[in-house]
């Protein structure tokens, strides 16, 4: 044992292994660890930032999704809005003939009364058409209300 003593002895003084040489080295090798464990650390920060980073960019491909719906949604209200103008005019002009029909037909009454009755019902069922097309513009006015809030 006392050999093996003076061996490491002569090592030491061989290598020019000194206490404080022992312990600038072992500072070294703590530095390193500490240096190390803050790698680690950066590489975790690094990840979770890359993580967050791909929420962020699928967010984005969500609003735009809903903002393209948004806009679906509005063409389409507006496309209602135009049919239930469109129907609207055809129940004026249909009402207009009606009333020519009428005031035109002062001898054949009785004929007049059966047009003005077709005219009344067919005014009726446009006015029905209208409503319905309105109220299709109006639920789809707020479909894209909604949609344009979503964004």
């Amino acid at each position: 044992m006392i050999r093996l003593l003076e061996k490491c002895h002569e090592e030491r003084m061989r290598f020019s292994i000194t206490a404080e040489s022992q312990a600038a080295a072992s500072a070294e090798v703590a530095q390193a660890v500490r240096l190390d464990a803050e790698a680690d650390e950066a590489e975790e920060e690094a990840e979770a930032d890359k993580a967050e980073e791909v929420a962020a960019v699928a967010a984005l491909a969500a609003a735009e999704v809903a903002r393209a719906e948004a806009r679906a949604a509005h063409a389409e209200a507006r496309a209602v809005h135009e049919e239930a103008e469109a129907a609207f005019e055809k129940i004026k002009a249909a009402r207009e003939a009606a009333a020519a029909a009428l005031s035109g037909t002062g001898s054949a009454l009785e004929g007049s009364e059966t047009a003005l009755e077709e005219a009344a019902a067919a005014a009726e069922a446009r006015g029905a058409a209208a409503a319905a097309s309105m109220a299709r513009a109006v639920a789809a006015r707020m479909a894209a209300d909604v949609a344009q809030e979503r964004s």
